[in-house]
């Protein structure tokens, strides 16, 4: 990969979606390859008049690198690679640096609780929040991904061992049909994890869903943050009426 900008250049492009509310937790949220954090404002302007109103969300802008698995052709990324479980870990581990900066920010500047916070991310960026959750000090409220999977091969292995965020929640959510990161792929790190000990946690299939979002799905992520990051103001909880 090229000789990388500073992580404020990614800080610095962050898409904000300020709480409607009393400000009482954080969602930092990782787009996918290829998107800006913009693509989300919608769907994030959602899950929050579901019951979310107290939630700011962040949601950083990857650089535009060269990317092996497209021929080197420089695009919106968090980190480069050749294949699924080929990852450049350097380029892993300075977009993981940004999103560990931003919950410090956080923490440190915004007086959020850590157990306030949760990261999450779509495709490439659900993985990038995987690497962040375990590999970051502080522990978190959780964790959730869409069409995510773990990277580098499992290989960081010890890493989750060791992990203060290896009891906390995870929600995986994936499409039977996704034609970028197959649904045996993330079936994969959701058992690899669960067998880690990351008890905590649930996989979520949704039947003919590609890679992209479904409204089923902006529900489940509703609940989810419903539950996790309760809105200490007590606004009713979203009910999902569809199921």
């Amino acid at each position: 990969m090229s000789q990388y900008r500073s992580i404020g250049g990614i800080l610095r492009s962050s898409l904000i979606v300020n709480e409607k509310k009393k400000h009482s937790a954080s969602v930092i949220f990782a787009h996918g390859i290829g998107e800006r954090g913009q693509l989300w404002a919608d769907i994030i302007e959602t899950i929050q008049s579901k019951g979310n109103q107290h939630i700011k969300f962040i949601c950083p802008n990857s650089l535009v690198e060269p990317v092996s698995k497209y021929y080197d052709y420089p695009i919106r990324s968090w980190f480069n690679y050749s294949r699924l479980g080929q990852e450049d870990r350097k380029s892993l581990d300075f977009s993981a640096a940004a999103i560990l900066s931003i919950i410090d920010n956080e923490v440190q500047n915004n007086n959020i609780h850590p157990e306030r916070i949760i990261v999450g991310g779509f495709g490439q960026g659900g993985a990038l929040a995987l690497y962040s959750f375990f590999n970051g000090g502080y522990s978190l409220g959780g964790c959730f991904t869409l069409s995510g999977y773990l990277p580098l091969n499992h290989s960081f292995k010890n890493v989750i061992l060791d992990s203060v965020n290896i009891k906390n929640p995870l929600l995986m959510l994936h499409g039977d049909q996704d034609e970028l990161i197959d649904l045996s792929i993330g079936q994969q790190s959701f058992d690899f994890l669960k067998n880690k000990g990351c008890t905590n946690s649930e996989f979520i299939i949704y039947k003919d869903l590609g890679d992209g979002v479904c409204p089923k799905e902006i529900d489940d992520i509703s609940i989810f943050l419903n539950n996790k990051l309760p809105n200490l103001n007590k606004i009713p909880k979203f009910e999902n009426v569809n199921k």
